[in-house]
């Protein structure tokens, strides 16, 4: 996989976590399905 879609996926995993209960925080589809194949690459 390449580096930048790591630091990304990295980034994008930290933000997510970070405050659930902010009012910008934005569940879609695509995230979801995004974070599953996160998940499931073991990282």
């Amino acid at each position: 996989m390449n580096d930048v879609w790591v630091k990304m996926a990295e980034f994008l995993g930290r933000l997510n976590v970070e405050s659930v209960s902010r009012e910008s925080y934005v569940r879609s589809p695509e995230c979801e399905k995004a974070l599953e194949v996160w998940k499931g690459t073991g990282m």
